[in-house]
């Protein structure tokens, strides 16, 4: 009868949605892997990093954190000696941990690139509609092109921390735009709490993260 057709056909939608969903899952999935080998073969490509902040106070501001050097070396390393050490804690026991195996080091240092395209590719999902050619195929394309940028490809694996920052601009515009065409928004406030604390947190670890606070807000 009647009610037998609506619910074949409710089934039927049910089951297309759950399909769709389970392929859009496989391509997140193939994509990052994809992102992590891209981001790898950059790291490669572009050799070990050896960049005058490194050498100056990136992996020398931990050890002073760490033992005790604070406020007894006078200026080591200039004005940078009063940056925040914090970002650089993940690469200082990276290096230290395993110095002899400088391209696992690199490898996981290239995870920022990785991931920073990788959340592109989901703001992008956000805002087109993936479940269309078209709208993958921008997805596609602004992927492409946010993960590309001079800047960025030069700095994958490197201890600049830009990418690092970047990652969390990324996260925050991330949740906003899943947010943004959802009518109903549940503890919207709670929302952009969590995206405030995130980018200030940014901004604590390096001040430039205060360019993409001012941009998203």
């Amino acid at each position: 009868g009647l009610v037998g057709s609506e619910m074949c056909i409710r089934d039927r939608f049910k089951n297309r949605r759950k399909s769709l969903c389970l392929m859009t899952r496989k391509i997140d999935v193939t994509v990052f892997i994809a992102l992590v080998a891209i981001g790898i073969a950059i790291v490669f490509s572009l050799g070990q990093d050896g960049n005058w902040d490194l050498a100056n106070y990136h992996y020398y501001s931990v050890y002073a954190l760490l033992n005790g050097r604070i406020g007894f070396d006078i200026v080591p390393s200039g004005i940078q000696s009063y940056f925040n050490p914090i970002a650089d804690v993940p690469f200082y026991f990276l290096a230290k941990t395993f110095n002899n195996f400088p391209h696992f080091v690199m490898a996981v240092q290239s995870l920022y690139w990785s991931l920073c395209v990788f959340f592109v590719y989901l703001i992008s999902k956000n805002i087109f509609k993936f479940d269309t050619k078209f709208g993958k195929f921008l997805t596609a394309f602004s992927t492409v092109i946010g993960g590309s940028g001079i800047i960025s490809v030069v700095e994958a694996g490197s201890t600049f921390n830009d990418l690092t920052i970047a990652l969390a601009a990324l996260v925050v515009i991330f949740i906003l735009t899943k947010n943004a065409f959802v009518k109903e928004t549940k503890n919207l406030s709670l929302t952009l709490a969590l995206c405030g604390a995130i980018l200030g947190v940014a901004t604590g670890l390096k001040p430039s993260g205060l360019i993409f606070s001012i941009g998203i807000f």
